[in-house]
């Protein structure tokens, strides 16, 4: 039986209050084609600082039956879309794992390319001095998340002399280049070829001889077009809510999003009965919400069995938001190991 990471598309997308505008759409999705998301992971396990990374030039190419869509640099944060339809975002994160800033050490690059039609994709990076490499991914049930790393024998760092290899050859340079300021050698970007250039070469040259290097992993994340029965959702919500939108955007990664008003209820009040017409083992639930902070998912499993998941999202008392942007709201409900899931009711 298959896992997925999601529930319901890239995230449920709700707007829960009338008072908040529509989600603009950010790519048009081709007529009648279901499309996803596919998006990657690249640790920079090696300390490199931002502006080696952007000397050496590091790209991601996406290319479909063996057409380039385009390519990102990987050294700086970028949104924008590849070949004017697919919207792309580059992130970068510090070893940590939070937002970079400034000049500081990059410790993650994350790429996300959206709204990609179901279909056999390629992925293909190269830098100076990296080894090249490509991934197939396919686009079917699920979207895709590509981890690799520049420790991995994959992207890997040390490929000095541009052979496709980091192997000896590659540590022979380094040793040679040993106190001076040569850039091709000074991986880390320090402004001197010293012992920690040397150190990443000769592991991963040895590494890769050994077999002992990771290797890239291909995760399913979210279903593309899940299995909800519609009709059944919007005949029990039209008996207590007002519907602005098409409700199969709330399961779509089209940029689109669905307003939904209670009829009669002074607090607000909603609940969305979702019910599957197949059951599906998933660990998580993700909802986009521009208003909702509070609420509860009740989980009905393939055994009959229910679990109420409270969620409170809202600021402690006393405290106040500086300011409002008006972005999306990313509530997540854990899961964990469970059994298949037949029904969820977010209220």
């Amino acid at each position: 039986m298959k896992r997925y990471t999601r529930l319901l598309s890239v995230l449920l997308t709700v707007s829960m209050l009338l008072s908040m505008a529509l989600i603009p759409v950010q790519a048009a999705e081709e007529d009648g084609t279901v499309t996803g998301s596919i998006s990657v992971t690249l640790r920079i396990d090696y300390a490199q600082t931002l502006s080696a990374l952007a000397e050496r030039n590091i790209q991601m190419e996406l290319r479909r039956n063996g057409t380039a869509l385009g390519q990102v640099a990987l050294s700086g944060t970028y949104d924008g879309l590849l070949k004017n339809t697919y919207p792309v975002q580059v992130r970068l994160r510090d070893v940590d794992g939070g937002d970079l800033t400034g000049e500081g050490w990059p410790g993650f690059a994350d790429v996300t390319v959206q709204a990609l039609p179901q279909g056999s994709y390629e992925l293909v990076f190269t830098g100076v001095g990296y080894r090249s490499f490509s991934q197939r991914v396919d686009l079917g049930e699920t979207a895709q998340h590509l981890i690799l790393g520049t420790a991995d024998d994959t992207f890997t760092l040390g490929d000095l002399d541009g052979d496709g290899k980091v192997n000896t050859s590659d540590r022979k340079l380094v040793s040679d280049a040993l106190g001076t300021d040569a850039a091709s050698c000074d991986l880390n970007g320090d402004g001197k070829v010293d012992i920690v250039d040397l150190a990443y070469v000769t592991r991963n040259a040895s590494g890769i001889v050994r077999g002992t290097l990771g290797t890239a992993e291909l995760r399913d994340t979210y279903l593309l077009a899940p299995p909800v029965d519609q009709a059944v959702l919007k005949k029990d919500l039209e008996q207590t809510c007002l519907v602005q939108g098409d409700l199969s955007d709330l399961f779509s990664d089209n940029g689109k999003s669905v307003r939904i008003q209670a009829k009669d209820n002074d607090a607000g009040t909603i609940d969305l009965p979702i019910t599957l017409t197949r059951a599906e083992t998933l660990e998580e639930i993700q909802i986009v919400s521009t208003e909702a902070r509070k609420g509860t998912v009740t989980v009905e499993y393939e055994d009959g069995s229910t679990e109420e998941l409270p969620f409170d999202y809202t600021l402690p008392e006393g405290i106040r938001a500086i300011s409002r942007s008006g972005d999306e709201h990313v509530i997540t409900i854990k899961l964990g190991n469970r059994v298949a899931v037949k029904k969820v009711t977010i209220s």
